[in-house]
């Protein structure tokens, strides 16, 4: 079964890295990987995300497990559980920065034959990660 996984080191605040995670309007701003987000980054909250390479499919999601500053997660999946999607973002202290950590894994009684069909999304992670790092790091000295 796929996980994906992928972190950075970020010279800047957690209060910038969160604020950068959590604006929904400007992720096509600083991220390569995503087209738009529909709906507001909160706890309990639907959006609609959109990657680049297909912007014409929203992946509908719920904001779970949301602490500012410090984690969120993005679930989607089956309505009845049959497979799922979770992707955890987590910020650390690491130093004079920041630690992110990106994840994602599946679940449910389908993960194991759904899970194959999943193209692998470790480019688009690292991307990801690296581009949300330029992006803090610009805000902090710029």
């Amino acid at each position: 079964m796929p996980r994906f996984e992928t972190g950075v080191v970020i010279a800047s605040t957690r209060d910038v890295v969160w604020h950068l995670l959590t604006d929904a309007a400007r992720y096509p701003v600083w991220n390569p990987t995503i087209a738009r987000i529909e709906g507001e980054i909160a706890d309990g909250a639907q959006i609609a995300v959109s990657p680049a390479d297909d912007p014409n499919h929203a992946h509908r999601v719920s904001v779970v497990d949301f602490e500012p500053e410090n984690h969120m997660t993005w679930r989607a999946g089956s309505s009845l559980g049959l497979f799922t999607s979770r992707r955890v973002f987590l910020l650390g202290d690491c130093g004079s920065g920041v630690r992110f950590e990106l994840a994602e894994d599946f679940d449910g009684p389908l993960a194991w034959l759904l899970g194959r069909r999943v193209p692998d999304r470790q480019e688009m992670f690292d991307h990801f990660a690296h581009a949300l790092r330029h992006a803090a790091e610009s805000v902090s000295t710029g």
